[in-house]
């Protein structure tokens, strides 16, 4: 865990690597978080679903939440703003679809894993 830069020569991001359990989340300025676990670990949890339920990728705080349930949405859609040592990570629809449920409201703290949204393919 901890926080790095990197640098292509000439842009420098800001990395945050952290961990919940055998879960790592690497979160890259400007890119997003991604979400490491040794393969066979259990059901691929987060952003990666299609449908479903849309969980936190890393432990935070709850910042902002953009739709609330039977908001219909398309693919790419920002749904919730997460903030996570100092960063933000925004999750967005995989596809398109209905909000089904909100399980978190603004200001609340979450855990990795945690439910946030779930989404209804169309």
């Amino acid at each position: 865990g901890g926080r790095y830069r990197i640098t292509d020569g000439v842009r420098v991001r800001h990395v945050v690597i952290d961990r919940a359990g055998g879960v790592r989340f690497v979160t890259i300025e400007g890119v997003g978080t991604l979400r490491f676990e040794k393969a066979g670990a259990g059901r691929r949890r987060g952003r990666e679903t299609a449908t479903g339920e849309l969980t936190a990728p890393m432990p935070g705080r709850v910042v902002k939440v953009m739709v609330a349930a039977g908001d219909a949405v398309v693919k790419g859609q920002d749904l919730v703003i997460l903030e996570a040592m100092k960063m933000e990570i925004k999750i967005a629809s995989p596809a398109d679809g209905r909000v089904k449920a909100v399980h978190v409201t603004a200001g609340d703290s979450c855990d990795a894993g945690q439910a946030l949204v779930e989404i209804d393919a169309s």
